[in-house]
């Protein structure tokens, strides 16, 4: 995994994706519930070779770049586990994403592993959306993901070897039982869970202040790596498409796309929509509590998408993308869904929803106690050790 913070509870160190936080909130409550926790993950940014947090010991692994699984990863955390297993005598090992994806257990080591999603799921390559592109460009997106196509065969030996298997969502299990129909037995449905009370709350107005927003204009947000994948190209066409409302968007995060993004803005006419690049992450809590409301447009197919569930943690309504497993989050009580990559129907749902956005900051409260009643990390916590109790019961 690829832990977030840098220090206690803060980050990011390598990047705060949806996997870190949940690989950090688990290792927190089981830390503390007195279990002893190593993470073994890419180098550290400054350098830093270890670090301990009470119950939690963090490797990083000289050798690597900080956040990216490229070839020499996986043979040095391979060595890395075997080393620390003589020493520790682990009960459990569980692999966050593909991080095990080479690595052959011991007779002795139990190996669960959430995959977070497949291993083509959130690409060009899923087959609902390599299917839409010409042969030119499925050329191109082969020869891109080349490396990700020649990972399929340990893919496969992956999720024979795991122990057991934790699929986040409905979605994601119906997609691991099709990637591998012989899984079935050690294959558990097992929800994320948040840990709302790292989630701070603050005050719409007081966050609009502290980030130089207008008080009482409506606030559009999107956080995204900005790629291909993540749809804001989307999101830019539905915003001119309801550019007769009045309204600022604003648009978070770095990545390949971004220029390309900004030259769309701009012929488009949306002298509305700003680019803040990466954001801090002690200003991203007040970003999403000054947001009227937060859009979600992914062309990929989301395994969880914790980003939804942080902003209604946050108070803040959620426009997304009816793809992968967001429907299982957005329900109707708590925003709304739009049809997949149609610019047509999100501008429709846009036109809809942002004359009624000032009554949804009445609602703050609720949407934040429907994270905590239905994606409660005590739950989580629970249900992942039974998983491990289940596993280490065959050592």
């Amino acid at each position: 995994s690829r832990p977030w913070w840098d220090g206690p509870l803060r980050g990011p160190v390598h990047r705060s994706g949806g996997m870190e936080t949940i690989t950090w909130d688990l290792a927190c409550g089981l830390s503390r519930g007195g279990h002893g926790v190593h993470i073994l993950t890419t180098a550290h940014p400054k350098g830093r070779d270890f670090e301990k947090f009470e119950n939690i010991s963090v490797h990083y692994l000289s050798g690597t770049k900080p956040s990216q699984y490229t070839p020499f990863f996986f043979p040095l955390l391979n060595k890395a586990i075997r080393r620390l297993h003589e020493e520790e005598d682990f009960d459990i090992l569980h692999s966050q994403g593909f991080a095990g994806l080479t690595f052959k257990p011991p007779a002795n080591l139990p190996m669960i592993i959430s995959p977070h999603g497949t291993l083509f799921s959130e690409t060009p390559l899923y087959r609902k959306q390599f299917g839409k592109y010409s042969f030119v460009e499925k050329a191109r997106m082969v020869w891109r993901h080349r490396w990700r196509l020649a990972m399929y065969p340990f893919y496969q030996r992956y999720l024979k070897r795991a122990s057991l298997i934790l699929a986040d969502s409905r979605f994601s299990y119906d997609e691991l039982r099709r990637d591998r129909s012989d899984i079935g037995d050690k294959l558990r449905f097992l929800p994320l869970g948040v840990d709302v009370a790292r989630i701070p709350q603050p005050e719409r107005f007081l966050a609009r202040q502290r980030l130089g927003l207008p008080p009482e204009k409506i606030i559009l947000f999107t956080l995204s790596r900005l790629e291909e994948m993540k749809g804001v190209d989307v999101a830019l066409q539905a915003a001119a498409a309801a550019r007769e409302k009045d309204f600022e968007y604003i648009i978070g995060g770095e990545g390949r796309w971004r220029g390309r993004l900004e030259k769309m803005a701009q012929t488009l006419g949306l002298k509305q929509v700003f680019f803040p690049g990466r954001i801090p992450g002690d200003k991203i809590h007040d970003y999403l509590a000054a947001a009227d409301l937060f859009i979600y447009p992914e062309l990929g197919q989301p395994a969880f998408g914790l980003v939804s569930i942080e902003s209604l943690a946050h108070g803040t309504p959620v426009l997304a993308s009816a793809a992968g497993a967001t429907p299982e989050i957005v329900k109707p009580e708590v925003g709304w869904l739009f049809k997949r990559g149609d610019t047509t129907h999100l501008a429709e749902q846009l036109r809809s929803i942002l004359p009624h956005l000032p009554e949804w900051r009445k609602r703050a409260d609720y949407l934040r106690r429907y994270v905590e009643q239905n994606f409660p990390l005590e739950r989580y916590l629970e249900q992942t050790i039974q998983t491990y109790r289940e596993a280490a019961a065959s050592r």
